[in-house]
């Protein structure tokens, strides 16, 4: 695209996503001393290559987001790396002194641009050590309409620690 400084000129660009997002469901009750959710995530990238469409850096990246009343579903967005990397997701639900009450990990989960992973689970802030069933949707983005692609279920067991 050649543009000249002061002159008009009329161009037609094709935008397209170039992140991939992690959806945590929470499918029990959040209980009243969780205030925070922290997801600590790697095998993505926070930085992206303009010329290939995907990241270019090995991140380590940490969102925290309040927990709010009747809310079920949080979300983080990273821009993928070319090829099958995967992401690997630690989540850790803190109190109002941000001290973890709850936590668990996600590994190996697939990350594609314009695609959303969704991750549902039960029993995410029991007290105890419980088998949970995971259950992982990855949608596609096309015209701003999630279609499924693929749906998948397996066993985990979350370790919860007490402090």
């Amino acid at each position: 695209m050649d543009v000249t400084d002061g002159e008009k000129t009329t161009e037609s660009i094709t935008l397209k996503r170039a992140v991939g997002m992690f959806r945590l469901v929470i499918k029990d009750e959040i209980p009243e001393q969780a205030k925070k959710i922290k997801f600590y995530y790697t095998g993505g990238s926070s930085t992206l290559n303009v010329k290939t469409g995907y990241g270019c850096v090995n991140s380590k990246q940490t969102e925290i987001l309040d927990l709010v009343k009747n809310q079920q579903v949080y979300e983080v967005y990273t821009f993928p790396h070319e090829g099958d990397k995967k992401l690997t997701v630690s989540i850790d639900i803190l109190d109002k002194n941000d001290f973890t009450i709850a936590t668990t990990t996600f590994s190996d989960v697939p990350i594609l641009k314009n695609y959303i992973r969704n991750i549902a689970v039960n029993c995410l802030l029991a007290y105890r050590a419980e088998q949970a069933t995971l259950t992982s949707t990855l949608f596609l983005i096309q015209n701003g309409q999630a279609k499924t692609n693929m749906n998948f279920k397996s066993r985990i067991y979350l370790i919860i620690e007490i402090i």
